[in-house]
């Protein structure tokens, strides 16, 4: 079956029977539509591979020796390649836990029978599982396709950072700054976009997307982004921030980068400010953004452009993320403060706040004005299907866990989540519940028991406000190093400080 989905991505829905024999026409399928849709013959074979293992798990395992059941194989072109999802209904079994390669036997050895396994999630660039309770399950591979990264070309020498907050007056005799022009970003632009990025991060900002030329295009006509840009008087780039689309979400304003030459001319603030009107004109009712803490600069970006602190992501990116020019003395994984900005007044929320944090909460809603009906204290055992999805970075060394419901083996599901982490080596773990469920202060009290701590709430996501909890694997967190700007961000992290376990 081959369709258009509502972003406008091609896709196909191969179904099939539980029969190992069956396994080529998987392949012939998946490598057929990787090749259409601009894979390359090499990451192809890789994609086929990490296919192959995870439909083998499901014939093996998801069904009862002898019953006869189908499964299906969807592939899509999405913005950065094409993604394959394994998707059955069987018995819950997650392919992700199979133990690492041992060679039982000199054929294996040679062979290599049994690596798949291993292979799966490192094959592909981004790895995906989902439980969906009564739905089944999903397991989701994509590779993105063959470019090149930009090119940097000539770069201007190393300069000294300008706080981009407010346009700095030129010097007495200086010759007068120029004017920036702010618009959406063309398609012939997008060199010089990824060429803005590099100036500002070398080749380290953590989207790496922001250096393929081909993906922001792709990004920016799927919806996935909207790339606004500051142009100088004769055309030139100098700077970029993008709306990225989370869905339903409040959009994030991100990729925000000003070429160094062209600081000081609040090109930042500028942007920010043209996005948080496009989202208003979107029709959105909130926007979020998330600034570093390793420098104020953004932070205050972000507090002139009207964001209130909310919570914290700490240890959020590996320690490699530089700015360049901007002087830095940290050993650490980088925090961020999520900033949110209400852009129309919502009707009444409803959450569930635990017990131990409601005051805290309560604190927060009331600065970010978010009129919220609070359910009353109490701690009942959730029942029913768990909802979590969980989704591997590699490059970030990070899991991140979505819990759209609390169910009867909530718990038992989040620890397994965490033991697929600890063996795919991520440092940090996210976890977002929905604030609105009855069964939350029933989980947190739970997961508080095993590592799990509190670090604050964001608001304005497609399933309803949601509570942030993380839990370290190795990383010890310098909260003396996190840098903050104003009181309330500072109370925040004093108040997750008291909680974090390690």
């Amino acid at each position: 079956m081959n369709k258009i989905d509502p972003t406008g991505a091609p896709w196909s829905r191969l179904t099939i029977l539980n029969e190992r024999r069956q396994l080529s026409l998987v392949l012939s399928f998946v490598r057929d539509f990787a090749l259409l849709y601009g894979i390359g013959a090499s990451t192809c074979a890789r994609l086929e591979l990490a296919v192959e293992e995870a439909a083998s798990n499901v014939i093996e395992h998801a069904f009862a020796e002898d019953e006869v059941a189908s499964f299906d194989v969807v592939c899509r072109a999405v913005p950065l390649g094409v993604e394959v999802s394994v998707q059955d209904k069987g018995v819950p079994f997650d392919p992700t836990l199979v133990e690492d390669w041992q060679p039982r036997s000199l054929d294996d050895a040679a062979t290599g029978h049994g690596l798949g396994a291993v292979l799966m999630r490192r094959l592909v660039d981004e790895f995906g599982y989902v439980n969906r309770g009564a739905e089944g399950k999903e397991i989701r591979l994509l590779v993105h396709t063959d470019e090149e990264p930009v090119r940097p070309g000539d770069l201007p020498p190393d300069a000294p950072f300008e706080e981009e907050l407010d346009e700095q007056p030129p010097a007495a005799g200086a010759t007068a700054r120029p004017e920036v022009v702010l618009r959406w970003m063309r398609p012939e632009e997008a060199v010089e976009v990824a060429r803005c990025v590099y100036d500002s991060y070398g080749y380290s900002y953590i989207n790496e997307n922001a250096y393929y030329p081909e993906r922001l295009i792709a990004l920016n006509q799927r919806g996935t982004i909207r790339s606004a840009v500051a142009l100088t008087a004769d055309g030139e780039v100098a700077g970029h921030a993008a709306l990225v689309m989370h869905g339903d979400n409040a959009p994030e304003l991100g990729m925000v980068a000003t070429k160094r030459k062209f600081r000081g001319l609040g090109a930042a603030s500028k942007l920010v400010g043209f996005l948080n009107a496009a989202c208003l004109e979107s029709g959105y009712d909130s926007a979020i953004i998330s600034s570093v803490c390793v420098h104020p600069f953004t932070q205050k970006v972000a507090r002139k452009s009207g964001f209130i602190p909310c919570g914290f992501l700490l240890g959020d990116t590996p320690k490699s993320w530089t700015f360049k020019g901007i002087s830095e003395d940290r050993d650490q994984r980088v925090s961020e403060v999520i900033g949110f900005k209400q852009l129309r007044r919502p009707a009444s929320v409803p959450i569930c706040p635990p017990e131990r944090h409601r005051d805290m909460i309560e604190s927060i809603y009331r600065r970010l004005d978010r009129p919220a009906v609070l359910a009353p204290a109490g701690r009942r055992r959730p029942s029913g299907a768990t909802r979590l999805e969980v989704d591997m970075s590699s490059a970030l060394s990070m899991a991140g866990l979505v819990l759209r419901r609390c169910g009867a083996d909530v718990v038992d599901q989040i620890l397994d989540a965490v033991r697929q982490a600890r063996r795919e080596e991520m440092r940090v773990i996210e976890l977002f519940l929905d604030l609105s469920d009855p069964g939350l202060p029933w989980t947190v009290a739970k997961l508080e028991e095993r590592r799990f701590f509190f670090t604050g709430v964001m608001p304005g996501t497609k399933w309803g406000d949601a509570l942030i909890m993380q839990r370290m694997e190795g990383v010890q967190i310098d909260y003396d190093s996190i840098v903050t700007v104003e009181d309330p961000t500072t109370e925040l992290l004093d108040y997750i400080r008291r909680l974090d376990v390690d």
